[in-house]
């Protein structure tokens, strides 16, 4: 077997073994290309390319994961330790600054990241270049925070949105009662 081969032959089952563990569609696809590129160079001493293939992706994957952890964690403590940003904030800002860090910090990596960017005024392309990822995988992280935050803010007190609607002139409803 050649190499060519076996990554036509295999590339498409490591990215579902991926996705089976947990992964997105481009995670998946991104540790599966990482492995097939670990295989590439090695291919002259493995005696199994397959499963050392299946095992690279997965570990790949799991390790892709936990440095999106790690940046996530960093990324929050660096908020939380900046004075400069919350300086100029009014108080009220403030305490609403330390809810969305909260909300984010539910959140998967990926997505708390990508949110994180997004909240801050970048687009999905330039969060892509930040974090190492394609512009796909951030607007499906993105996508995937929206509905999971949408679904906690609609569940909390805190946040009563469930029961809000626009009126033709755009106005929200409960607006017009006042």
């Amino acid at each position: 077997m050649v190499f060519d081969e076996f990554f036509r032959d295999t590339f498409r089952r490591l990215v579902k073994i991926v996705m089976q563990q947990g992964g997105c569609f481009e995670d998946a696809e991104d540790a599966a290309a990482q492995a097939a590129l670990e295989v590439w160079q090695r291919w002259d001493e493995l005696r199994d390319p397959v499963a050392y293939a299946c095992r690279a992706a997965i570990t790949n994957f799991h390790k892709a994961r936990q440095r999106d952890e790690q940046r996530l964690r960093c990324t929050v403590a660096a908020q939380r330790l900046d004075p400069a940003a919350q300086h100029d904030q009014a108080p009220d800002d403030i305490h609403k600054g330390d809810r969305v860090v909260q909300l984010l910090s539910g959140l998967p990596q990926a997505q708390g990241e990508a949110m994180a960017y997004a909240v801050d005024g970048f687009r999905p392309a330039e969060v892509a270049g930040k974090v190492g990822k394609t512009s796909a995988a951030v607007r499906a992280n993105l996508r995937h925070a929206r509905r999971t935050l949408a679904a906690r803010m609609s569940d909390s007190p805190d946040w009563d949105i469930r029961n809000r609607s626009k009126s033709r002139d755009g106005r929200w409803a409960d607006d017009q009662r006042r």
